[in-house]
């Protein structure tokens, strides 16, 4: 039972945001008992598929999947073999500025105006605690990759970042607690230069710059 309601939200038969029957109603369809009905509700649920609610208004609402969810598993996974953060940082610089390669070779102009509207958002002015910064440079990374246009890639990355973001705690600060500003405008203006060779089409330039710009681990 869990594994065709699975599929059924994997290819979307069952969108998100759906409930899904009553008990009962789903102990005749599948000719189960309750049991055996809880147990695979349970098993949906522990994969994020699934939130039950409980109660005399509970019920049963689907979730498409969520690389958050993956990554937390892939964590976890990473952690209990003794991987530590430099493994991950070191898989995330064979991925990204490949993608920064790809972006450039084959950008259209709307993809250009895309970078470049990202790019202005990382111009906010660093506030006291610089949470709109790092967001946005967050969304500029995440950016570089949706545009390389290829899928897989997309959800490595966006697992990669999730490890380092919950293995740091979700930022980076300074001594005094409070982020390095400096830092972020560093950032920013690499994040330029890369819109710079991605608008003159430089590939192999924009391969070797996110490459160096990447290992400075200025904004992950």
């Amino acid at each position: 039972m869990a594994t065709y309601l699975r599929q059924q939200i994997v290819d979307g038969s069952i969108q998100d945001g759906d409930d899904l029957p009553s008990e009962a109603v789903l102990m005749e369809q599948f000719d189960v008992s309750r049991p055996t009905l809880r147990e695979a509700l349970r098993i949906l649920e522990s994969e994020g598929l699934l939130t039950v609610r409980r109660g005399s208004t509970g019920g049963f609402r689907v979730h498409a999947p969520d690389p958050k969810v993956a990554a937390q598993f892939a964590g976890r996974v990473l952690q209990h073999r003794g991987t530590g953060p430099a493994d991950i940082r070191q898989a995330r610089l064979m991925l990204e500025p490949q993608c920064a390669r790809l972006v450039a070779e084959h950008r259209t102009k709307p993809e250009l105006e895309r970078l470049r509207e990202c790019l202005e958002a990382g111009v906010v002015e660093v506030g006291s605690n610089g949470t709109a910064p790092v967001r946005s440079h967050r969304d500029f990374h995440e950016l570089i990759v949706e545009l390389a246009g290829n899928e897989t890639l997309m959800l490595m990355s966006s697992m990669l970042r999730h490890i380092l973001h919950e293995d740091d705690g979700g930022s980076r600060t300074a001594g005094d607690g409070s982020t390095d500003k400096r830092r972020i405008r560093r950032a920013q203006k690499e994040h330029q230069i890369l819109v710079d060779l991605v608008e003159v089409r430089d590939g192999a330039g924009a391969e070797q710059f996110w490459t160096r710009h990447l290992s400075k681990g200025d904004d992950e």
